[in-house]
């Protein structure tokens, strides 16, 4: 009799055990499934929500043009990001070495503000060929072979000087300036590779933002007379990283590169927030996927868009990204997939896939620009 009063009892506990059990798997299963609901909406908002008019309070009041300063400009990435801003009443300063490629890029901006404004000439209020003048401009500087002292200089004459309004700074850019082929062993870079690769990538985004950073937090020292009202207004920098800041074969020097200006995007962000003096000035890491543009024209993955279309959705998901806090972001949907997936995948998956396409990215790149014989 007291061996089933006993038995009874154990199954009565086991019974309250197995009870108890199931509740909190069922609260933990509901969480997850919670959680996972709440990723997916949010998700969803940030990459299928498109504001009317993003950036908008980075342009300041009055008359004259409210400018982003873009290195990389005339090409690729850059000019995406600066066709998206005119579009949408920003004037832009184009930034690189090659003065006929910056003279087409910047024709070809004004034209796109025309269009842009083809509503409002409809209105009786028509832009003129002076009007489309002043909001795109340009600088030539060699971001690979510039000193600080021309940098500065630059900026000075450029900018400081003329009283341009400057609230954004894109240091977007970047490239693997060697010799052919451009994918290839570390062992093979020569000490001028390695230099080339780091002034391009990142000495001069580096020395850029210092000389930039007065303008954008509007110092007393150095902001010009006629924006003193503007103080405190917020500025952006934007940071254009890459994915392959995880480390990718065959490109070292570059992933190299971008992983030093993720970090260096994040501490800025971090830095600029503990002053009253800059903690107007928000900055944030683009994280680009693969992108087909003039320098990546080969192997390139799956949908992957094209650099007008990419640098329409960094203007557009900017303000999503600020909001929400983030210090990088990763505009097109597929290639945050991409990333999220991969911190699924175990290692040694990720070693043979990451493989896999730098093998198969190489020997694309590398026939593509191939140096034409005579």
């Amino acid at each position: 009799m007291a061996c089933v009063e006993l038995s009874n009892a154990m199954n009565g506990r086991w019974a309250g055990i197995q009870s108890t059990i199931l509740y909190i798997s069922a609260f933990i299963g509901g969480f997850i499934l919670v959680s996972t609901l709440e990723h997916v909406r949010q998700f969803a908002i940030f990459h299928f929500s498109t504001p009317s008019k993003p950036l908008q309070k980075y342009r300041r009041s009055g008359n004259e043009p409210t400018y982003a300063l873009i290195t990389g400009g005339n090409g690729g990435i850059g000019y995406g990001i600066a066709l998206s801003l005119v579009q949408h009443g920003f004037g832009v300063i184009l930034l690189g070495r090659n003065g006929e490629r910056l003279s087409a890029a910047a024709t070809s901006l004004r034209e796109a503000i025309a269009l842009s404004t083809a509503e409002d000439a409809a209105r009786g209020m028509v832009m003129s060929s002076a009007d489309r003048d002043r909001y795109v401009k340009t600088i030539i500087l060699d971001p690979q072979t510039a000193t600080p002292d021309q940098i500065a200089d630059s900026v000075r004459e450029s900018i400081v000087k003329p009283n341009l309004d400057v609230s954004i700074l894109v240091n977007n850019v970047g490239s693997v300036p060697i010799a052919h082929p451009p994918y290839r062993e570390l062992v093979t870079y020569t000490a001028a590779d390695i230099d080339n690769v780091i002034n391009l990538n990142a000495r001069f985004m580096a020395h850029l933002t210092i000389n930039m950073l007065p303008i954008l937090g509007r110092m007393p020292a150095q902001r010009p007379l006629n924006i003193a009202l503007n103080r405190g207004r917020p500025s952006l920098i934007l940071n254009v990283s890459s994915g392959a800041k995880i480390g990718l074969p065959y490109q070292i020097m570059y992933s190299s590169t971008k992983a030093f200006t993720s970090a260096f995007s994040v501490g800025l962000s971090r830095e600029l927030k503990t002053s009253s003096e800059s903690n107007h000035i928000d900055v944030l890491a683009i994280v680009a996927g693969d992108v087909e543009s003039q320098s990546n024209i080969a192997g390139l993955l799956k949908w992957s868009p094209n650099s007008e279309t990419y640098g329409r959705y960094i203007v557009e998901k900017t303000d999503a990204a600020i909001v929400r806090g983030l210090k990088e972001m990763e505009p097109y949907w597929l290639h945050r997939l991409n990333s999220v997936s991969l911190g699924f995948t175990p290692e040694r998956f990720v070693d043979k896939g990451t493989l896999d396409i730098m093998m198969m990215k190489m020997k694309a790149m590398n026939e593509a620009t191939k140096p034409k014989v005579n």
